[in-house]
């Protein structure tokens, strides 16, 4: 089927511009682009360390005395912390579920009826909140996997570490390390192809439970059936969608290239020269970003909102079945019937 993209596109700014509210359902749904990083780094230094590799076990060991800590508690320690953001992104991910649900249904009322509350587009968050959450899981479980993985492995390496069980950087390469990282490296390219090829299955399954009602698993197969049949115009639509959305972005993001790289200089000339004229330019910059974030997180939302919108619109004309072919009355002219 095809897209009529000019109206779709001045439709869904008409949408996002005369109803604002939808844009808190949009900031709730960009939650969901915070994602937790953990990063392994193995201690390491090239300066004036022993003759064996660049890992001073010794050095760490008077890190942990000075500070009275001991290898289990510095273990709960990490292990406290990885539990909190673990906690903390999990709310936002919560969040981002209603958020999608509300902005998807209050998308579609505005369109059906001119406008919608913020009640309304919450209840309809809320409603469809548990099928969105199992849709976005299973989208999102390549990649649990990638991170499950990431922390087994550098929890094994790091462990052994604090008990002292490697003296230098030739142990942790010996023992079969470098074998067991190759294949974590290709299990995780296995697993970012898969991540992407479901975002790409899954891509109508929010939509299809919001605007169709459907179930969890009708929504996935839902999704497939839309996304064979309308291939073409979806790949059009998603196309200039990411050429707009990388050409605002870059835009939103120039005032914060101006703000933070004088910031940065100052910062650098201060560490290395140690002048420490710079950093009122830093405390400056760093005021700038913290007026600068509400901004970005408004025209962000904004942003969303239309882009979400665009979808809406696209899915339900994909939906909306076709018009059936004229029949030989109609076709015959005036006057001409026989009786």
């Amino acid at each position: 089927m095809n897209l009529d993209y000019g109206h779709i596109f001045s439709r869904a700014w008409e949408i996002t511009w005369k109803n604002k509210i939808l844009w808190v359902f949009a900031f709730l749904f960009n939650l969901s682009s915070s994602r937790l990083n953990t990063n392994f780094n193995i201690p390491g230094g090239g300066g004036g360390g022993g003759g064996q590799g660049g890992f001073d076990r010794s050095g760490f060991r008077e890190f942990l005395e000075r500070f009275n800590l001991d290898a289990n508690t510095l273990i709960a320690i990490g292990f406290g912390l990885f539990c909190l953001l673990l906690l903390v992104s999990l709310v936002f991910w919560l969040l981002s579920a209603i958020g999608q649900g509300g902005l998807i249904g209050g998308v579609r009322q505005a369109e059906a009826t001119g406008q919608v509350s913020f009640g309304e587009a919450w209840g309809l968050g809320t409603e469809h909140f548990m099928r969105l959450f199992l849709i976005r899981l299973v989208a999102a479980l390549p990649g649990l996997f990638i991170v499950l993985l990431a922390l087994v492995g550098g929890a094994t390496v790091a462990v052994s570490v604090i008990n002292g069980n490697f003296d230098s950087m030739d142990d942790l390469q010996g023992g079969g390390l470098a074998l067991a990282l190759v294949c974590l490296i290709g299990v995780a390219c296995l697993m970012g192809l898969a991540a992407f090829a479901l975002q790409i299955a899954l891509h109508y399954a929010p939509f299809a439970a919001v605007i169709e009602g459907l179930g969890t698993r009708e929504a996935m197969s839902r999704s497939w059936a839309i996304l064979v049949a309308n291939f073409v115009p979806t790949l059009i639509l998603a196309v200039i969608l990411a050429i707009i959305d990388g050409v605002v972005g870059f835009v939103l993001a120039i005032p914060l290239i101006a703000i933070i790289l004088p910031a940065v200089i100052a910062l650098a000339v201060y560490v290395y020269d140690g002048r420490a004229a710079g950093l009122p330019v830093a405390g400056f910059a760093a005021l700038c970003c913290v007026i600068y974030a509400p901004i970005l997180a408004v025209l962000a939302s904004a942003l969303q909102t239309w882009k979400t919108s665009t979808w809406v619109l696209a899915y339900q004309t994909f939906i909306r079945p076709a018009a059936p072919p004229p029949s030989a009355s109609m076709l015959a002219p005036e006057g001409n019937i026989s009786g």
